[in-house]
């Protein structure tokens, strides 16, 4: 009686309306979950908790309560209003979105239907002074082919007689068919049956049989799944009798038609829940499926995959999964085998172009005439007069350049579209200047087109961040050296390898100034197992060091290992993300695999046995930046091999004209600086200079992995990300940036990770 007279509906949906709803402190602790990495709690309230749809009431209540029944009312998250006149309806939009934002609620814009004549509504359809059942609660029924085989009949029969307890004459009405079932030869399909065929669908899809929803009964979901199909039918509990509230079905997409027939009744379950989570999402119901399986899914423990993500969308969910027999799941084992709906439609590129470009319906003569410029070049024409260069072709101003070449005259408030149009549109696809520019001249006119066209495309984000960076390398050589042993540590963990005697990994350190390497294999690369290496392995045997630097794994940079370099008075140097250059841990990698590729490339499970050599040979070997080997720096002395031992070349060894250590440590960082000085040399004659300013824009280099699962690849990710501002400057080719749209997104960067971001300008000069 609310709704008589009224001929305008709206119906708005809270976007995820149990998270906009804030937790107490005392609350949150309730909500408690573990993980792999820590224990974390809900802030807002989360799907699934039984007293959450008793709380949304209470605070839309609170919200719409003196609206309610006047032309508002709501059904859990959704909100509907309805009113005589669209004046009064526009008013009344207005005063429940005021509502909304005073209670800092949000609204799924995607969802909503406004201003309609006609509504969707809890499965029924609303129009002025009548509500009829929604048709799409038994299209999928009544869509179904007729049945072209006795194999098919039987199965429709079985689908039937799911409803035989409301029809006491069902065999009547059905005898025409079930004469067919036993046929051998030709299927003879007559007038009585395909009465009999339409009489018995009508009355499944058609009261007393199908039920209206009653949200104060439980629900019944029954689902299945076929090679071809899903189906399902949503009923409710009246007098131990299942009525039907509502069928769907859909087919298989190509992938799908691959998962295992566990995988496919999980997937008529998550199909089922998502179809009708208008009726499920806020009450408990009893889920029937006939695979037994799926009676415990939420028991088995999935690691990943697909299975997990499923598991996931039916958290919210509140049921009891019952397994029935295929017998007693006739109706949804029916639907399954004769889907009659595509699975996710797409939208035509067209249709996209039309909602993101509406110009395109414009017309143009219309357009030119809105422009006081071209108006005026029109009326001159219109008077006799001939402006250079333009005239009338029919209603449509044009300019003529060379002869005989006519291009339309764009107004100046329609050049943003052309633009648009041509670049960053489907029919663009962001092309650069040139091509974007002979694309639009060959239809169209106007003054300094390509300085505009140039100017836009130098400031269009998307080629920005997806263009790469065509300036060169970036950035000169900015180093510091170390004059001394144990001044810093380079360390780094390479893997995983083959197993080798239960090793998968290798810890690797080297000291800065000497070269000194460290190879320890590890079982498992944590930051205990790193942690143990430095302390058992290096600091124990030859002390400490200042600094130690490396990457931002999470070995090195969990709480655990921060702690134990501090407890040591150790300063820990952390290189910049993506950028591992300065690591010489890294360059003793490349070393480490060659000389296990020689000796392991075909027996790749014996190469931890192997590591104290190659560490020996690493220590040994000459090095030209230093002028020593690292053990001669390190250690005072060469490395004895069993050459030296057997022939007694122990004292070549040991060089009498090696100076003393104090010397030696003199001589090596004199050794180093020439060295350096050459590669600096070398290494800025193939790199620019490029320096930022504290409050330029830049955009920084992302590094996104490619995950099949998400499918994302990393060839077609962006290659730059959003725009940043640079905060402060730490070094010559280091910056620390700060994200314009989240400033609390804090990153350091080196110079070559960086590309200069142009931004929009608010207005560009076409003159």
């Amino acid at each position: 009686m609310y709704l008589n007279g009224a001929r305008f509906f709206t119906c708005l949906d809270l976007n995820q309306a149990f998270h906009q709803i804030p937790l107490d402190r005392a609350s949150q602790r309730l909500t408690a979950f573990q993980t792999p990495f820590g224990c974390y709690c809900y802030k807002r309230l989360p799907f699934g908790v039984a007293v959450g749809s008793q709380a949304l009431s209470c605070l839309m209540d609170e919200v719409l309560g003196d609206l309610k029944y006047t032309f508002v009312f709501n059904f859990q998250d959704d909100v509907f209003i309805y009113s005589e006149t669209l004046a009064d309806h526009l008013q009344h939009i207005r005063i429940v979105l005021t509502r909304l934002q005073e209670a800092k609620l949000t609204v799924n814009l995607t969802k909503a239907s406004i201003a309609r004549s006609s509504i969707d509504f809890l499965g029924h359809t609303i129009r002025h002074n009548k509500i009829t059942m929604n048709p799409d609660r038994v299209k999928h029924l009544l869509a179904i082919p007729k049945p072209t085989s006795p194999k098919e009949i039987s199965q429709f029969l079985g689908a039937v007689n799911f409803f035989a307890k409301f029809f006491p004459d069902l065999a009547t009405v059905v005898e025409p068919l079930n004469s067919l079932r036993g046929t051998k030869s030709a299927l003879i399909w007559n007038d009585q049956c395909d009465s009999a065929w339409h009489n018995v669908r009508q009355l499944i899809a058609s009261a007393p049989i199908l039920k209206t929803p009653d949200f104060s009964e439980k629900f019944c979901l029954f689902t299945d799944a076929s090679t071809v199909g899903l189906g399902v039918c949503l009923g409710q509990s009246v007098d131990n009798k299942i009525y039907p509230v509502a069928f769907a079905s859909r087919k298989l997409k190509p992938a799908e038609r691959n998962y295992s027939a566990y995988e496919l009744e999980m997937l008529a379950v998550i199909f089922g829940v998502t179809k009708f989570r208008v009726y499920l999402e806020t009450t408990k119901f009893d889920l029937f499926t006939d695979h037994k399986a799926l009676t415990t899914l939420t028991k088995v423990k999935q690691e990943k995959g697909r299975l997990i993500r499923w598991q996931l969308l039916l958290m919210p969910f509140r049921y009891e999964a019952h397994h029935i027999s295929g017998s007693n799941n006739g109706l949804a084992d029916y639907l399954s085998r004769f889907p009659t709906e595509d699975a996710d439609p797409e939208i035509p590129a067209t249709v996209h172009l039309a909602v993101t470009i509406p110009e395109i319906f414009k017309d143009i003569t219309e357009e030119q005439r809105k422009d006081p410029q071209l108006q005026a070049i029109i009326n001159q024409l219109q008077s006799g007069s001939k402006p250079e260069q333009y005239k009338l072709v029919g209603q449509k101003l044009v300019y003529e350049r060379p002869p005989g070449v006519l291009k339309l005259a764009v107004p100046a408030h329609m050049k943003d579209f052309i633009y648009e149009y041509f670049h960053t549109s489907l029919y663009g696809c962001h092309q650069g200047v040139e091509r974007t520019v002979a694309k639009i001249k060959a239809l169209f006119h106007w003054p300094a087109l390509e300085q505009f066209v140039r100017q836009k495309i130098q400031n269009c984000l998307p080629c920005q961040r997806s263009k790469p960076d065509q300036s060169g390398a970036k950035g000169h050589l900015s180093s510091f050296l170390t004059s001394k042993p144990n001044e810093k540590l380079f360390i780094d963990v390479a893997g995983p390898l083959p197993m080798s005697d239960g090793y998968h990994f290798v810890f690797i350190a080297v000291d800065a100034f000497s070269r000194f390497v460290f190879l320890i294999p590890l079982r498992k690369a944590t930051s205990e197992t790193v942690i143990k290496s430095l302390q058992n392995h290096i600091f124990n045997n030859f002390g400490l060091w200042n600094s130690v630097c490396s990457d931002n794994d999470t070995i090195f940079t969990s709480q655990r290992f921060t702690t134990f370099l501090f407890s040591h008075g150790i300063h820990h140097q952390r290189l910049i993300r993506h950028y591992p250059n300065p690591n010489l841990a890294e360059r003793q990698i490349k070393n480490m695999k060659s000389a296990i590729i020689a000796f392991h490339a075909e027996d790749q499970t014996k190469w931890s046995q192997d590591l104290p050599f190659i560490q020996a040979a690493l220590n040994s070997a000459l090095v030209s930046s230093t002028g020593f080997t690292p053990a001669r720096i390190f250690l005072g002395r060469e490395l004895l091999t069993p050459l030296h031992l057997r022939w007694d070349e122990s004292n070549q060894a040991s060089d009498a004209s090696i100076p003393p250590p104090a010397d030696l440590w003199k001589v090596v960082y004199e050794n180093l600086v020439r060295a350096h000085r050459k590669m600096q040399r070398d290494y800025n004659s193939k790199h620019k200079n490029t320096q930022f300013s504290v409050g330029d824009l830049v955009l920084l280099k992302t590094y996104i992995l490619s995950n099949k699962l998400k499918h994302v690849s990393t060839k077609l990710s962006f290659r730059y990300s959003d725009p940043y501002e640079i905060t402060k400057i730490k070094s010559p080719v280091t910056y620390e940036l700060k994200n314009v749209a989240n400033p609390e997104d804090l990153k350091l960067a080196h110079v070559s990770q960086l590309k200069k971001f142009l931004p929009k300008r608010s207005a560009i000069r076409s003159d």
